[in-house]
């Protein structure tokens, strides 16, 4: 095995499984670690545990990768994704993915073997499905393995090894070692009776090591001092310290947070909506919102803070803010933190971010951002305090890109277009519009358009809701005389005389 680091600064670790997208919960538990880390000018470690054959992917390992990197929860040491999309490993303490560190369970079995902390078992998984069934028929309970093979004569157990006989390998759990116990840096101290623990399997018949002994000889040889990971852990942990004290390893700190629920507090799930970071990328929610949302489900700035940059999370991030209640994940809060981040963007800073939804919608290239740049940026206070996510953007400015004709919502046509007066409307607008000393800017553009609610005897609600069907295609839409303005003069007339088909 390799030894631990000497380095007095902690190092954590994030060991995700890949045999699925990253899930909200387990980003929450890498951001903490990562912050944890910075706070204290630690190293973070990202390490793939894919000791499940059927269901980790190379394709879920990418996923995983890419999440954290949009997250911007940069690791010091782990796999990494080069330009070509390939794998690669950073770090002196790898391989960091577990299907790689055949070597270092080995070593660390025969350590135990040595110790007498391991022993082989050959009962087959039918004989324990038999003894389960037989507990379960005499209505007692089923306290696990029964230790049948725990005394074999070493010499018999050896023999049958050499004769191929298929076995694992079990963990002697020390009877007289009294309760299991740990100060849990979140909950306190935790402790559990020795006499609950069976002999758990350490490596399975086919050589592969289960999760409670790979983890404790990753997290050993990669010298980790604070294991952060969620509560479904915590029964694990007795365990594990077990493997630890076999291996004469020295114990990390733990913390175990809790369970993110939904609205209705149950385990947060697809029934509650989408549960992957890449989801919530997908509909438009931003990277940094993410983390500072994330952060606050089960931690705590000082005072009502709601709004923070990773700089200043990293800054003031200590386990003993971490609450041991569930968190309950709050979409309405979500969309309107993400709102906030929006509405503070700079011109430019929310273009560099509306441009890709643009052009996912068809609705522009990169080159015509580029050559029309001061166009585009006139989008932004159109609707940059009307949006909660990036992705509601094209289908509310698509009308500005629908060029001499745009489509027009029949519901608002037969409430506004087909009453009676409106083909005057329309008319007199096409006039204003028109005429040659009319400046093309918003507020000369708003002076002319005020002006004619007077003129024709109507309501200016009347009016201008006449311009808005015609011009943008329905009647609730951003706001009117900057819109006109992008839309252009000629585009404008060109609408309001197609419109005159639809009008009375």
């Amino acid at each position: 095995m390799n030894q631990s680091t000497t380095d007095s600064k902690p190092r954590v670790r994030f060991a995700p499984s890949p045999t699925g997208m990253l899930h909200v919960g387990g980003a929450r538990t890498a951001i903490y670690n990562w912050a944890f880390a910075r706070h204290n000018g630690g190293t973070f470690v990202l390490r793939i545990d894919d000791t499940d054959p059927e269901r980790s992917t190379k394709e879920n390992t990418q996923i995983i990768l890419r999440a954290m990197s949009w997250l911007g929860l940069d690791w010091d040491e782990g796999p990494c994704l080069d330009d070509g999309g390939q794998e690669r490993s950073e770090g002196d303490y790898g391989p960091y993915f577990q299907t790689q560190r055949s070597d270092f369970y080995a070593q660390a079995l025969q350590k135990m073997r040595d110790n007498g902390s391991a022993y082989p078992c050959f009962c087959t998984p039918e004989e324990l499905t038999a003894k389960r069934e037989a507990a379960k028929q005499a209505g007692v309970a089923y306290e696990g393995y029964d230790r049948s093979c725990r005394n074999l004569d070493p010499a018999v157990a050896q023999a049958r090894i050499d004769a191929g006989e298929p076995h694992c390998w079990r963990l002697k759990v020390p009877l007289d070692h009294g309760p299991v116990e740990f100060d849990d840096a979140v909950r306190g101290r935790l402790s559990f009776p020795i006499d609950v623990l069976d002999d758990f399997v350490l490596v399975r018949s086919d050589g592969t090591p289960t999760y409670n002994f790979a983890s404790v000889v990753d997290d050993a040889c990669m010298g980790i001092t604070h294991i952060i990971r969620g509560d479904d852990h915590i029964s694990n942990t007795p365990k594990q310290i077990l493997v630890f004290e076999a291996l004469g390893a020295p114990l990390p700190t733990f913390a175990h947070l809790s369970m993110i629920w939904g609205p209705d507090g149950k385990k947060l799930s697809k029934r509650h909506g989408a549960t992957s970071v890449e989801e919530y990328k997908a509909q438009g929610y931003l990277p940094e919102v993410m983390v500072n949302y994330l952060a606050l489900l089960g931690w705590a700035l000082a005072g009502e803070t709601t709004k923070f940059s990773k700089d200043t999370l990293c800054e003031h991030f200590t386990l003993d803010h971490i609450s041991k209640n569930p968190a309950i994940f709050d979409a309405e809060k979500l969309d309107w933190l993400n709102s906030v981040y929006i509405r503070e963007f700079s011109p430019d800073e929310f273009l560099e971010h509306l441009v890709p939804h643009l052009i996912a919608a068809g609705l522009c290239t990169q080159q015509e951002v580029e050559d029309k740049r001061d166009w585009f940026l006139g989008i932004r206070p159109l609707i940059f305090e009307r949006i909660k996510r990036m992705t509601e953007a094209p289908a509310m400015v698509a009308y500005l890109f629908s060029g001499p004709t745009v489509s027009l919502d029949e519901a608002s046509v037969a409430k506004v277009l087909a009453k009676e007066g409106s083909k005057a409307i329309l008319e007199a607008l096409e006039q204003a519009l028109a005429a040659d000393d009319l400046e093309w800017d918003a507020a000369a553009i708003e002076a002319a358009l005020r002006a004619l609610p007077p003129a024709l005897g109507q309501k200016p609600k009347t009016v201008f809701q006449v311009a808005r069907v015609a011009l943008c295609g329905n009647m609730v839409s951003p706001p009117l005389f900057e819109s006109i303005h992008l839309i252009g003069r000629e585009d404008s007339i060109a609408r309001l005389k197609a419109a005159e088909s639809a009008a009375m």
